[in-house]
């Protein structure tokens, strides 16, 4: 009998001390309704001031219609251009694909697609060393078509890409 009542008190002592640490781990990592709204002020803040990081990053959720912003490719390449200009390689990769394909209301322009990668790839960008040795193997973009050098930006973006991955 002894067993079971001490038993008893235990487990009602381990339940009150459960409930006690999920109310402090409720207070501990409950968000302010503020939070996400100071987050996009602090982006637009970015954005305004010429971020190119956040300038690349809010382009990506605009062309994928993410964290809460409509599906908007031509504000896109709005927020991509301005990136691109500032020299992130990543925003000029980027571009470079829409240019490619024509998108966000820009016509196809396989030649500014290559000035892109170009300038992404001289940063190491592995996807625009990826895509330039693309154009270079089909003689695309006003390029020549040239195998050799193909193989060489296939090989540095392969070995950037493993570089990245470590």
């Amino acid at each position: 009998m002894k067993q079971k009542t001490f038993l008893s008190v235990l487990l009602a002592a381990l339940f009150i001390l459960l409930v006690i640490l999920a109310n402090f781990a409720g207070k501990l990592f409950e968000l302010n309704p503020n939070d996400n709204q100071s987050i996009t002020q602090t982006t637009e803040e970015k954005i305004n001031a010429d971020d190119p990081i956040a300038q690349y990053n809010r382009a990506r959720d605009y062309y994928h219609g993410k964290n809460g912003l409509p599906r908007n490719k031509a504000k896109a390449v709005e927020l991509l251009q301005k990136a691109a200009e500032q020299g992130y390689a990543e925003a000029q990769s980027s571009l470079g694909n829409m240019y490619y394909r024509g998108e966000g209301g820009i016509r196809r322009n396989k030649a500014k697609a290559a000035e892109l990668y170009q300038k992404a790839a001289e940063q190491g960008n592995p996807d625009a060393l990826y895509n330039l040795a693309h154009m270079y193997n089909d003689g695309e973009g006003g390029l020549p078509k040239d195998k050799a050098k193909a193989a060489e930006l296939f090989q540095k973006a392969a070995e950037q890409m493993d570089a990245n991955s470590q």
